[in-house]
């Protein structure tokens, strides 16, 4: 197998990620790099990365050219800031197999960039990050989520991190109640134990999607009709953080299901985020 890739961008991904779990799957394939974060009955996390997003991306595998392992991207963050602190201006990223007599599938991310220091001295710096790879069986099994349902899809405005950041006030608060309408209204409710309601509502319509690939505003003189659903606050948190650095943002609210943020990074959407976050029922 043989994989390298010269890095352009893949320091946002991470950072807005690394909030929900360390340790995380990179798949990569011929076209994609994927980046999942995932666990049983917890949020969950699947980035894409087109391939044209890296100067030089070489995928090879007797699979397809397929290429996962698992690894903890805590320590591949912390190269890429320093990275982005040097004066380099490309850094390269290969996976290396390691000789291991006791069977298990282990290999290292080899990261490397070379510093210039002054008119004449450069350093090179490399670095060696564990990883485990993934049998084919394994990473069949790792799925990304499917909405059987979607009762509403609308897409937020790029300031909507305003509203969202109202509730960060409320420290003590553990849900909060998602309120989507056909008509494209937006609001967000948390309750206290010592009775406080509050509820804050998006001053502007938002544009719904009624049929595949289709969104509109809906006419004052429809009907309207409210779906909500009630999420984990820390999970929350983490969503309203990656919409920060997201260009073109859809909300998703599935009343059975799941929340949804269906996030790109870039507008020409190269690069993709979705987060996954599960309805609690009380």
């Amino acid at each position: 197998m043989k994989l390298k890739i010269y890095m352009t961008q893949l320091l946002d991904t991470l950072a807005s990620i690394i909030g929900l779990r360390k340790y995380c799957v990179l798949r990569f394939t011929p076209t994609h790099l994927n980046i999942i974060s995932a666990a049983l009955n917890e949020p969950q996390v699947w980035c894409k990365l087109s391939n044209n997003l890296f100067e030089h991306y070489e995928v090879e595998s007797l699979r397809d050219n397929t290429i996962s392992f698992e690894m903890n991207i805590e320590q591949l963050l912390q190269v890429l800031k320093q990275f982005e602190k040097s004066n380099s201006d490309k850094l390269a990223i290969r996976l290396q197999k390691k000789g291991n007599d006791s069977g298990k599938r282990s290999a290292s991310l080899a990261v490397f960039f070379d510093d210039t220091i002054s008119t004449t001295n450069t350093v090179t710096h490399t670095f060696s990050i564990s990883v485990r790879l993934l049998r084919k069986e394994s990473d069949e099994r790792i799925n990304e989520p499917e909405l059987s349902n979607v009762d509403v899809l609308m897409k937020l405005p790029p300031d909507i991190s305003s509203l969202f950041k109202r509730i960060d006030r409320y420290r003590s608060v553990n849900f909060l109640k998602i309120i989507g309408s056909k008509k494209g209204s937006l609001s967000l409710n948390v309750q206290e134990e010592n009775n406080l309601n509050v509820t804050i509502t998006w001053n502007e319509k938002l544009q719904v999607q009624q049929k595949k690939d289709s969104l509109t505003n809906i006419e004052d003189d429809e009907d309207d009709e409210n779906f909500e659903i009630l999420v984990k606050l820390k999970d929350w948190k983490l969503g309203s953080r990656i919409c920060d650095i997201c260009k073109n943002l859809v909300l998703i609210i599935s009343q059975e299901e799941a929340l949804v943020l269906h996030c790109y990074l870039d507008d020409d959407e190269s690069c993709e985020i979705i987060y996954f976050i599960s309805g609690v029922n009380q």
